[in-house]
């Protein structure tokens, strides 16, 4: 466990590491439009693409945790930010014509896996849970995804600058997206590459205890017995699958709202970034204050399902553009504060650390799934339904939230059950 000030200076530079390592996988979230454009492809191809990297990711996160569990997490996140940083370089001149097409989607996607989520992911996570003791894991959390929030941020706001003024000088709007993207996805590889420095500048790797044994591979049984386990990969499937469904609110702010394309992203770049850094802290300091992360996904999902019904139901025309708006933002106050502290469960039911690596990766594999179904139904209902296809997409979103609800519940429960346990005396030694 890293303490005083480095403990923080760690924790700023893994939240600089998530930020580095996901801006050209989930582009999509900020510049939908310029990157479907950009490949030339249809709303069902570009969840494909998104399909192609949760399906890669799924297979390579259960090996990546086990390398979490047994090497230097600090030589994983550099190398792994290198990789991603020649992603978005290789993406940004391919071709010299800027046109990328589709062609080129699947393979920058599958590396991008490969380098995010292969090892990586794991490796930062179980990072963040070692900076702290047990009793400030929502409060790690919260300040790793505060961190997050804060890096992302300035690089999307950066990039938006470049993007606006490329929109701005082409002589249509098809170059001024293209001319953009390049720039945008540029800036994100030097990003990349600046995080790597801050890792190795300010992330130490914590010394292993005496007697801590290193994880074994005959322990993955144990970890898929635990029905704890598989509780939270449920939780984290919803969680994940209304985050990453969230990127959805990028169109539908420039299809049903009208909202123009720059104002949309910047819009965007506030929800996905801002909302995060003030979120973060918040809803870590609210589940150390509960002493139960699971308690406030809970209430976080049930919440959700409210506004989500509200937004389905309610007829969307002008007049209620603001209360759109309005309720799209209380819904990303709900999906950061849920999805930020989702990992700090493995502390509530007292999962070693040394096996929070391959615990991790199991629970990623049926958790990040979403990837690979959610984007093609959803790009289908966008392609063949138009405007309605978003209604669809938000019934979706509260079955996810009411499947979130209930699993946050059974993992409190057995959360209550390890804690009875860990509090009961050991049997007394028989007389000899």
């Amino acid at each position: 466990m890293a303490s005083g000030h480095r403990k923080y200076l760690a924790l700023l530079a893994l939240g600089m590491t998530s930020s580095a390592s996901i801006t050209l996988a989930f582009i999509k979230y900020t510049y939908y439009d310029a990157w479907v454009a950009g490949m030339q492809c249809t709303n069902e191809e570009a969840g494909y693409i998104m399909a192609i990297y949760g399906l890669t990711g799924s297979l390579s996160y259960v090996p990546g945790g086990w390398l979490a569990d047994r090497f230097s997490i600090k030589k994983i996140l550099i190398i792994t930010l290198l990789g991603s940083a020649a992603m978005n370089f290789i993406f940004a001149v391919w071709p010299s014509a800027r046109i990328f097409g589709i062609h080129i989607g699947y393979p920058i996607w599958f590396g991008q896996a490969m380098v995010s989520g292969f090892a990586l992911w794991a490796a930062m996570l179980k990072g963040v849970r070692l900076c702290g003791g047990p009793e400030e894991q929502g409060k790690m959390y919260g300040i790793y995804g505060a961190a997050e929030g804060l890096f992302t941020a300035a690089i999307l706001f950066l990039a938006w600058i470049f993007f606006s003024r490329a929109l701005a000088d082409a002589p249509d709007q098809t170059t001024g997206q293209l001319n953009g993207l390049s720039i945008v996805v540029n800036s994100y590889g030097f990003f990349s590459l600046l995080a790597a420095v801050v890792v190795f500048l300010f992330y130490d790797d914590p010394q292993r205890a005496d007697d801590e044994e290193p994880f074994r591979i005959k322990e993955l049984g144990a970890i898929l017995k635990n029905p704890a386990i598989w509780y939270v990969a449920i939780m984290v499937f919803c969680t994940y699958g209304l985050y990453t469904s969230y990127s959805y609110f990028a169109p539908w702010m420039s299809e049903v709202l009208g909202i123009p394309e720059d104002e949309s992203v910047a819009l965007s770049i506030f929800r996905t970034a801002i909302i995060a850094l003030l979120v973060g802290p918040f809803a870590g300091m609210l589940a150390d204050k509960f002493k139960s992360s699971s308690k406030v996904i809970l209430i976080g999902h049930v919440l959700a399902v409210v506004l989500l019904i509200v937004l389905t139901t309610m007829p969307l025309d002008d007049s209620r553009k603001g209360m759109c708006l309005f309720l799209m933002y209380a819904l990303t106050v709900l999906m950061y504060a849920t999805f930020l502290i989702m990992y700090s469960t493995f502390a509530e039911l007292n999962i070693p650390t040394r096996i929070t690596g391959t615990a991790i990766g199991f629970v990623s594999i049926l958790g990040y799934s979403p990837d690979v179904v959610v984007n093609p139904l959803f790009g289908h209902f966008m392609d063949n339904y138009g405007i309605e296809g978003y209604r669809y997409i938000f019934l979706c979103f509260i079955v996810l939230a009411v499947i979130g609800a209930v699993s946050a519940f059974l993992i409190r429960r057995e959360a209550v059950k390890c804690g009875r346990a860990l509090e009961r005396p050991a049997p007394a030694p028989s007389a000899a």
